[in-house]
């Protein structure tokens, strides 16, 4: 699971730099001295109106039980309970505005991380000065295939290997 994390965070990190937002990986200390809480997976120094932004990525399974027996969508729910939750508090009294990030294994992605991430992509192509149409296009194939290949992964990771 960890490789599709940091595949997906990679990417949204490279698609910052291309836009020039001055991105930072993995950011330490956005919540102050708080072990084990590391809500920046890609800082964004300035994006929202001039404020920093935090985005945090995951990759989910909307197949699992959870989601299907509550018949909620899955990314939006992963976002509210389990990234709000966790880090919301945090924020609070912080400048830093906190983006869930979320993206489920058949590219569904949640509302708001979808939103800065069209935010970031049209912000690459005006500082590329390349066509905004097939830059968009190509940056949210780019993040499809991302996850898709690192399911693979995943998923080829788990078949014995065998020995003839």
């Amino acid at each position: 699971m960890v490789i599709r994390h940091n595949a997906v965070r990679d990417l949204v990190f490279n698609l910052a730099q291309n836009a020039s937002l001055g991105p930072v990986l993995e950011k330490y200390g956005c919540l102050g001295d708080c072990p084990g809480m590391r809500p920046a997976d890609v800082y964004l120094p300035t994006i929202l109106s001039g404020r920093p932004a935090a985005m945090d990525v995951a990759v989910i399974d909307p197949l699992q039980d959870n989601y299907v027996s509550k018949r909620v969508r899955a990314v939006e729910d992963y976002a509210e309970n389990v990234k709000y939750h966790k880090y919301d508090e945090g924020f609070r009294d912080s400048k830093i505005t906190f983006v869930p990030c979320v993206v489920d294994v058949f590219n569904g992605w949640c509302v708001e991380g979808q939103d800065l991430l069209a935010d970031i992509i049209r912000r690459g192509a005006d500082r590329l000065s390349l066509p905004r149409t097939s830059y968009i296009i190509q940056s949210w194939q780019r993040l499809a295939i991302s996850v898709q290949r690192s399911c693979a992964k995943m998923t080829l990771s788990k078949i014995p290997v065998m020995d003839y």
